[in-house]
């Protein structure tokens, strides 16, 4: 298995600091129109293929960042994006969910939020995501 790397020079040598800078990345795959589309694309494909977020478990407040993971997830999926991308965001939160210890409350009810109305008409894709890791 080849080790997923990163290259941030400019960042402080933080883990926390680097999987928040790739976070902040995801943010274009909101439009799939954009040119930043593919490249946020092939980042979550090696996030997803390297596991890379589990190892936020060894960082302080795991649960936080486990939450915002969760959030940028559901942003993505709230915006029109394709299946695909659906498809590689659940695999990223049922890798976090699945090797996790301890679940925050706040995490579990970013979920359930998606379920209830009128988040469950107004976005179906978003109540698909939630229904799926709840149910895994």
């Amino acid at each position: 298995m080849e080790p997923f790397r990163v290259y941030a020079p400019a960042l402080a040598c933080n883990l926390k600091s680097i999987f928040l800078f790739i976070l902040s990345h995801l943010t274009g795959l909101i439009d799939k129109e954009k040119e930043s589309f593919k490249d946020s694309f092939d980042l979550l494909q090696h996030l997803v293929l390297k596991d890379a977020f589990t190892i936020c478990f060894i960082m302080d407040g795991e649960q936080a960042f486990v939450l915002s993971i969760s959030n940028k997830v559901f942003e993505i999926v709230c915006h029109d994006t394709t299946f695909d991308v659906i498809y590689l965001v659940y695999g990223i939160m049922r890798q976090l969910l699945n090797d996790s210890i301890h679940i925050s409350n706040v995490v579990i009810n970013n979920m359930f939020h998606r379920m209830i109305e009128p988040q469950r008409s107004n976005n179906t894709k978003a109540f698909f995501l939630a229904t799926q890791l709840i149910q895994d």
